[in-house]
């Protein structure tokens, strides 16, 4: 009973799908997108074969994909990435000498590269 109420929680409070149906999931309290979160996120519903066929989630591991290669292409060496600046500009963004110092841009939010954040993208 509590599983089936608390599986379906990534995809309905971390999952945003964007126009061109790319999927941005964030990893929960920093809303940010990170490789190995993102794909570690989609893992159980890609491994529950009842779940392998569901339109839903076909999307959103598919658009899980085309963003994650998006980021790789854009920045491979960034650790976490946004589909663009947020409204509400927090410190962390931002286009200062600090934030150009640091290889932040309208993508990445933080450079500070991990030697797994290639092996994890699915």
């Amino acid at each position: 009973s509590m599983f089936r109420r608390c599986f379906p929680n990534t995809l309905d409070t971390m999952v945003g799908m964007m126009k061109d149906g790319r999927a941005y999931l964030i990893a929960g309290d920093i809303d940010f997108m990170w490789f190995r979160d993102s794909s570690v996120q989609v893992q159980p519903y890609i491994t529950d074969q009842s779940l392998v066929l569901d339109e839903t989630i076909v999307k959103v591991v598919e658009g899980t994909i085309h963003m994650q290669s998006f980021f790789i292409r854009y920045s491979p060496y960034g650790s976490s990435f946004r589909p663009n600046f947020r409204s509400n500009l927090p410190s962390d963004d931002g286009m200062t000498p600090f934030h150009i110092s640091k290889a932040r841009n309208v993508h990445v939010a933080m450079h500070n590269f991990g030697l797994d954040s290639l092996l994890y993208p699915l």
